[in-house]
Parts: structure tokens; sequence; C-alpha cells
């Protein structure tokens, strides 16, 4: 274990190194952070108040491939519940809870099913589903998600070589890319616009954020792009543990569907639906899903 500044490293039983930074109360009870994509650690920053509030000790990691830590070739899902047991384990922590959102929600779902026993708490936002199961996803995804998964079907080598010229732009871009990336969401339509205007600190603060996942290039990106639409390795019935699953009915980003999807076929999944909301929910309240945290941690006290 070592430590940079804000930044800590561990190095995993394979030899990789995994780059992480905490955030909220220090002596508060653990929960690992599994960020968007593209995006980095520097996310959990977004939730730093949130979670201090709620005493809550956010450890919130890069995952291979992204800024600081190592890349691994052919990783899937389950990579994610082992290299976070490693980490609990150098950081002397027998149970922890789990949570991530968007491109992190695949992530922190598949813990119910790799590690329930070491699992407080499982909450996961707006995820993406196993595309194994869910019939034609593809009618569902609009936008660049839908350009993405059209080229990941077609070659791989379509979706790295898309993720290196976005590495290549950031790089061009430098302190420019943050600016365009907060002007960007703050120009979005419906509910998701509506917390980005409202919320211009926070929406700077993720283009310094999506910035830091390319500091390797694109690649770790694209790995963690099409992880999005693969296969989990298992079928959503066998999730074990209990998740508390939000989504927003209008999200645009990722399909609500995806979400009631799983709810409906993990055995402990509570779906907690967001009417009118979007994307950006712990943009928008990042308390709301901390309090649901809180509840199950003690077992429905405050």
């Amino acid at each position: 274990m070592s430590t940079d500044g804000e930044t800590s490293t561990h190095r995993l039983p394979d030899g990789r190194i995994l780059a992480f930074r905490e955030f909220g109360d220090p002596d508060g009870d653990p929960i690992f952070h599994a960020h968007g994509v593209p995006s980095s650690r520097l996310e959990g920053a977004l939730l730093d108040d949130a979670a201090r509030r709620r005493g809550f000790r956010v450890i919130s990691t890069d995952r291979p491939g992204i800024d600081r830590s190592t890349y691994l070739p052919g990783r899937r899902l389950l990579d994610y519940p082992r290299d976070i047991s490693s980490l609990a384990d150098a950081l002397g922590l027998a149970r922890f809870g789990v949570m991530g959102g968007s491109g992190g929600g695949a992530h922190t779902a598949v813990c119910a099913y790799a590690i329930p026993e070491r699992l407080t708490v499982n909450v996961t936002i707006c995820p993406f589903t196993s595309f194994a199961e869910f019939p034609a996803p593809e009618a569902l995804l609009s936008g660049a998600e839908a350009v993405t998964w059209r080229m990941g079907r077609i070659s791989p080598v379509l979706v790295f070589a898309m993720c290196g010229s976005m590495a290549l732009a950031v790089r061009a871009l430098g302190k420019r890319y943050e600016k365009w990336a907060a002007t960007a969401a703050s120009n979005a339509e419906g509910p998701d616009g509506e917390v980005a205007r409202s919320h211009p600190e926070k929406m700077a603060m993720m283009g310094r954020v999506t910035a830091e996942a390319f500091a390797q290039g694109g690649r770790g990106v694209a790995v963690d792009t099409m992880i999005q639409y693969s296969d989990w390795g298992f079928r959503l019935a066998d999730l074990r543990g209990r998740i508390h699953l939000f989504h927003g009915t209008e999200d645009t980003l990722v399909p609500f569907e995806f979400g009631r999807f799983i709810a409906d076929r993990a055995p402990h999944c509570e779906l907690h639906a967001l009417e009118g909301w979007g994307h950006f929910i712990t943009l928008k309240s990042p308390d709301l899903v901390f309090e649901t945290a809180r509840r199950e941690w003690t077992g429905g006290a405050l």
C-alpha cells in the first residue's frame, strides 16, 4: 500500500496496481464506489459532503486502465468484486458496502452474486443490464450509446479506435475540455439538463473527473464501454445478495427498462423508481441514496 498525496495505491495478488482515493467521513462506515464511463476515482468527490453527513467513508477506485490503475486485458465484470475484496483485506475491512451508477452500476450489482457475504449494503444506480438476457437491447439505446453498441457488434477494434481518438481530443483540449463537458451537459434537454443547470459547480467538476479517465489513453475506457453491453457471466436470478436499485423513469442515457429488468429477476432487489427523474441521480440528490444506505446498514433506523 502506498500513498501519493490524496491518492493511494494497492498491489493486487496478480501484481497489478489499483488506485483509489477516499472521501466522506474518514471514521465512517466503509462503502466502495464504482465510477461511471468515462470517469475515474475522482467522481467520489461529488459524494463527499453527503457521505460526511450520513457517516460514510467512500473508497473510490480507478478500474483497470483508468488513470493510475493497471490495465487488464480481457477484463470482465466479475474482476471488480475480486479487486475491491483484495483492497478491503489490505484496509482491514471484513465487511463493507458498495455503490455505483451508470457504467459503474453493473459492477456494483454483480457484487450481490460474487461477494454477498461481505456486503453490508448494495446501492446500484441506473445500471446497464445483462445483455445476454435482455431481449433486443438495441431497440432502447439512443444517441452515442446506440452508435457505440453497433460499433462493438461490428468489431471491438472500432470501439478502441473511437476511445483512442477521444483520449487524443481530451489531451489536445486540456482545460478547455472541462468547460466543454460542463457546457454540453447544461445544454441537455429534460430532467438531466435541469440538474446540470442547477449545479454548475458539479458539472465543472465532472469535466475534470472525466478527463482523468484518459490518462493512459483510450483502451481502459474502451473496455469499460464494452463491458456495459456484456454477458455478466451468470443469470440475474443468481444475484443472492440484497440490492437497492435506483433508476429514473425519464433516464435517456441508460433506459429505465434495464433497471426494472434486473429488479424483476434478482430475488432480493428493491427497485426505487424515481418518477420524472433522469440519469443524474447522485448529482441531483446524493443524500437520497446515502439515506437508504444508512437505513439498510442500521436495520431501518437513521
